[in-house]
């Protein structure tokens, strides 16, 4: 009875959030619980390009997992995954300037290179080094381009669908990006919402009106950024895929094997150009593994981190 009383309680508030507070507050809400739940707290430190938001959890005293989303997402993507490593690792998941709650420089070009160079600052401001870097699409672009500026600070690497291999299948997503047609990942209507979703997921995700709208409306609120770093990005035309050869540290290759964005060929090529790789793909996934299936593609790291680096 105390079992279904609880359930019963949790139900009425999640009706009285939804149907009594405002968008913006409700989908807060639920990234905070996520962020709590997986026992992580939110932090900021200052660069001399801004503040940059992040969060943590774990013990101060063990190895570091860093943690970089891709383009237009942000740290709120990481909670569920890493709640899996909270009690072994220091888990950080950055806004990657500038992302989520980082600021922005518009004097500043956001390119692969740059973006690494700005995260060895932060690097330095956290006092962390030899530690574990995961990157998913551009946050894996980013996380290579890390190693291979600052080699001896970085244990092991993890690519989670990364970008910078164009020599791999291209995608429909990827044609379209270059002809100028629509991208759907700078959101100007519900529509674009539903397109994101469809070449983001393996299986679009249910999502609650309320939730649409506050996406449509951060999507409307970010779109001159996010468009800036686009034009950053396909200026700079930074092929990761000339220089991962030069990469020699454990690196996990993982995948969704419905990857719209970045296609699974791609794997073929890090396997090729990368000496000491391990190779995961996980079924009935898209672009976003550590978001749409984070059990799955935790485990796989777990598996990675035991075999690679503590065996």
């Amino acid at each position: 009875m105390i079992y279904l009383s609880v359930i019963l309680v949790i139900i009425i508030l999640f009706i009285t959030l939804y149907f009594f507070i405002s968008d913006t507050t409700f989908l807060n809400f639920i990234t905070n619980l996520n962020i709590k739940l997986a026992k992580m707290k939110v932090k900021n430190i200052s660069t001399s390009k801004g503040r940059v938001e992040y969060i943590e959890g774990g013990n101060n005293n063990t190895e570091v997992l860093l943690l970089l989303h891709g383009i237009t997402a942000d740290k709120n993507q990481w909670p569920i995954f890493a709640k899996q490593f909270i009690k072994k690792y220091r888990v950080i998941a950055l806004d990657l300037p500038p992302f989520g709650n980082s600021e922005i420089d518009w004097n500043y070009k956001y390119s692969l290179k740059n973006q690494a160079k700005l995260l060895k600052e932060i690097i330095d401001k956290l006092e962390i080094s030899n530690f574990h870097i995961v990157g998913n699409s551009m946050g894996g672009g980013v996380a290579a381009e890390f190693v291979l500026q600052n080699p001896n600070l970085v244990k092991s690497l993890a690519l989670f669908d990364t970008m910078g291999v164009y020599s791999a299948k291209r995608t429909d997503f990827l044609n379209n990006l270059e002809s100028g047609e629509n991208n759907f990942l700078l959101i100007q209507n519900f529509q674009d919402i539903d397109k994101m979703f469809e070449v983001l997921f393996y299986k679009s995700p249910f999502t609650p009106k309320k939730i649409k709208r506050e996406i449509l409306r951060l999507g409307k609120e970010n779109y001159k950024i996010n468009n800036y770093i686009f034009d950053n990005l396909i200026e700079e035309d930074y092929w990761l895929e000339n220089e991962l050869h030069k990469i020699d540290i454990p690196t996990l290759i993982l995948w969704g094997e419905d990857d719209k964005i970045f296609d699974k060929s791609s794997t073929e090529v890090i396997e090729k150009n990368i000496k000491n790789t391990t190779l995961v793909i996980i079924e009935k996934c898209g672009h976003l593994p550590m978001f749409e299936r984070p059990k799955a593609t935790a485990k796989a790291y777990q598996n990675f981190l035991i075999k690679s680096i503590h065996n």
